[in-house]
């Protein structure tokens, strides 16, 4: 895709334009076919069959998170970790081949600095797609690394701040995946990357519970439940994802992917998904520059721990406030109830793009006339559509945040992220964080809005 810059009048000659190509994704179904006597259901003192829907639900989750990692793609996903590497970079690789970085020690990492790698690693993923990305590994290579330390002594890792909230490395959530192989030479052991940019997962409706009191029953007074799931995982952009290998090399590639438990939380692409958000992270109203003074840090050799706690500061500063600091733009996906969809970001400025979905997926851009913008007092948007025309949900585009600049932002709240970033980075090296000093909640509570029927 090209652009260029043209005056007022001058003609604007055809650019370069990306071309289609099809990607068929391997596909298959999960099932399982499990029996229990009608004794055994009849006189247990506890639900077999709910009990037995559990069991099959770990099943399955433990089955998909493998085939995402390492399946073959003959009748179920073709993991990741299947595609051809090279350490050629993006502009010169294949396309389906993933880059992966060596460490230069064989099945381990370097002796000197073998952070350095890591750091490497990051910043050989292009800038774009390096928001949302995280780290994929399992928990023996995770202990290793878990123990690198900068030049003065403090952790590259540090834990979640609060109950549900992923670790992080260099500032990326971590994913710990059992699937991932151990360091080793030529392994294929750390990942690193955006998943949900360059990995789909098209997951086939609902898992099916198939009762059969027959067949198993003739046979041998048992009855059969059989439980089948359809869904299908691919690549669909190499460049947003990196591998590191063990060799001389050891491997980062995607991301995104969730804990491989019971519960999945991978992008699942999914027709009864209620809401869909697009989202670009927000600048933090306080630089590096005020963040490093009010450490008292003399240089610039401690940004790479305090850039991202300063990152989380201000995450943390928006979900407390309950609003975006510094404008940006969000894209959204919400049904439309009675005529109305209601924004889940506050204080939105302006809506820039409302399109109608109808049941088919095809989609219609509303003309400004056809909707209206209702703020509230608290900034929070609702859009009045005039002519629903059959469909239950929009797409809406718009700009939301209190100030157009960091500098426009409140001080009492620019003061308590920094406050945070003191606290947090004061703790890094804790085995424990402990809660965050009351002054830093007192500074932001003054612009905490509260919702009825909220979780705030």
């Amino acid at each position: 895709m090209g652009a260029g810059w043209v005056g007022e009048t001058a003609a604007r000659p055809e650019t370069a334009t990306r071309a289609f190509a099809e990607i068929a994704p391997p596909s298959g179904e999960l099932y399982a076919n499990p029996a229990a006597s009608q004794a055994m259901l009849d006189d247990a003192m506890f639900n077999v069959e709910d009990w037995l829907a559990d069991q099959l639900g770990r099943e399955f989750a433990v089955a998909e998170g493998s085939a995402f990692v390492t399946g073959n793609g003959t009748n179920r996903p073709k993991g990741f970790l299947t595609y051809a590497t090279t350490n050629e970079v993006d502009s010169v690789r294949a396309f389906g081949t993933l880059q992966h970085l060596a460490t230069g020690t064989a099945g381990a990492f370097p002796a000197a600095n073998p952070q350095d790698k890591l750091v490497e690693l990051v910043h050989s993923l292009k800038g774009p797609y390096r928001q949302g990305a995280c780290w994929v590994m399992n928990s023996d290579t995770l202990a290793r690394i878990r123990k690198f330390k900068t030049s003065d002594g403090a952790f590259i890792w540090q834990p979640g701040l609060v109950e549900g909230q992923a670790a992080t490395l260099l500032g990326y959530p971590v994913v710990e995946a059992e699937d991932m192989p151990d360091v080793a030479a030529n392994s294929l052991s750390i990942a690193f990357g955006n998943f949900r940019a360059g990995y789909l997962i098209a997951d086939r409706g609902e898992t099916r519970i198939l009762r059969d009191p027959f067949l198993c029953a003739f046979l041998c007074n048992q009855k059969g439940r059989r439980c089948d799931h359809r869904f299908t995982g691919h690549q669909v952009d190499e460049i947003r994802r990196q591998l590191i290998f063990t060799l001389a090399r050891w491997a980062p590639g995607p991301c995104s992917l969730p804990p491989f438990g019971a519960d999945r939380a991978l992008t699942f692409l999914d027709g009864d998904m209620a809401m869909m958000m697009s989202l670009v992270p927000g600048a933090s109203p306080v630089s590096l520059t005020e963040a490093r003074g009010w450490l008292r840090l003399g240089g610039a050799s401690d940004d790479a721990v305090v850039e991202p706690l300063l990152r989380a500061a201000t995450a943390i500063c928006e979900a407390f406030v309950g609003q975006w600091l510094v404008r940006r733009s969000g894209s959204e996906l919400v049904p439309v109830v009675q005529g109305a969809a209601r924004l889940s970001v506050r204080p939105v400025v302006a809506v820039d793009e409302v399109r109608m979905l109808a049941a088919d997926d095809s989609e219609t851009v509303l003309a400004v006339g056809d909707y209206r913008l209702s703020l509230a007092a608290d900034g929070a948007g609702r859009l009045m559509i005039a002519s629903q025309h059959g469909a239950v949900r929009v797409r809406v585009t718009y700009r939301a945040g209190m100030a157009e600049a960091g500098a426009e932002v409140p001080e009492a709240i620019r003061h308590g992220i920094v406050r945070l970033v003191q606290h947090l980075y004061e703790a890094r090296d804790a085995k424990e964080v402990p809660p965050p000093p009351a002054a830093i909640a007192a500074l932001w509570q003054p612009w905490r809005a509260l919702r009825l029927g909220s979780r705030r």
